[in-house]
């Protein structure tokens, strides 16, 4: 086991020549970074989701209308159809709200990590099937709660990073591991560990379908997103050890 080091395949943000004189970009900016790197690689599920909330209302409209231009217009299917475009325009505001959090420079409001882990899995659903990846959750129904910004930055960064690392097919799982389960003297609280099990018999195919990317998420990303938390981050061979915030 090693303490993180920086993935020597990712060109940090801003690098500079070592005989300019410049100062390393302080971690806010590296941050900063790799934010904009997480946003970029969700932001056509976000669309996907939003565009999908507000299909139904254009649908319905369609048919309102057409009933509406009925030379005797049944009125009791025009207020049905009425209170569904309401209904479906108060579930599109709230997808968009949601949307729009993924935006929020620090989410701090407290998640079940289990549902945190589901929204993860629904948005990287494309991503991780590309590279060959399935996502398996042991954080049992007992664990701890998180901010969801830490879902929604580090641990969709660590994933990621697994996807655009080497091209090896399996299984990512995750699981809690506390203090206690180590038997470590260290700080007390818990960890998240995300291993990464290859499949043999899948050899080659992620290497055949995952997409060429032109600014892969790499471990110093994710380090970065974790010092937003104030957490360190612990990187293996095929694992990542993240703590989660207290």
């Amino acid at each position: 086991m090693k303490l993180f080091q920086p993935d020597s395949s990712v060109t940090p943000a801003r690098a500079a020549p070592a005989d300019s004189g410049a100062v390393p970009a302080p971690e806010s900016t590296r941050a900063e970074a790799a934010r904009f790197a997480l946003l970029c690689r969700i932001a056509p599920v976000l669309r996907h989701d939003m565009a999908g909330s507000m299909q139904p209302i254009s649908m319905i409209a369609m048919v309102l209308q057409r009933r509406m231009q009925a030379p005797e217009p049944d009125m009791q299917a025009i207020a049905k159809n009425t209170a569904s475009i309401s209904a479906l325009t108060k579930d599109a505001m709230a997808a968009g709200m949601d949307a729009m959090g993924w935006l929020t420079q620090r989410d701090d409001a407290p998640i079940e990590l289990q549902a945190g882990l589901q929204e993860m899995t629904r948005m990287l659903t494309i991503e991780l099937s590309a590279c060959g990846l399935q996502l398996v959750s042991e954080a049992g129904l007992h664990a701890p709660q998180v901010p969801r910004g830490f879902v929604r930055t580090v641990l969709v960064a660590a994933v990621l990073a697994f996807c655009d690392g080497p091209r090896e097919a399996g299984t990512l799982s995750i699981r809690v591991e506390s203090s206690l389960d180590n038997g470590s003297g260290g700080m007390p609280g818990s960890a998240l560990i995300v291993r990464r099990t290859p499949d043999p018999e899948a050899a080659g195919f992620a290497e055949s379908l995952a997409p060429t990317r032109t600014r892969p998420i790499g471990w110093d990303d994710v380090q970065a997103l974790a010092s937003l938390f104030g957490v360190p981050v612990t990187l293996g061979a095929g694992w990542v050890k993240i703590r989660l915030p207290q």
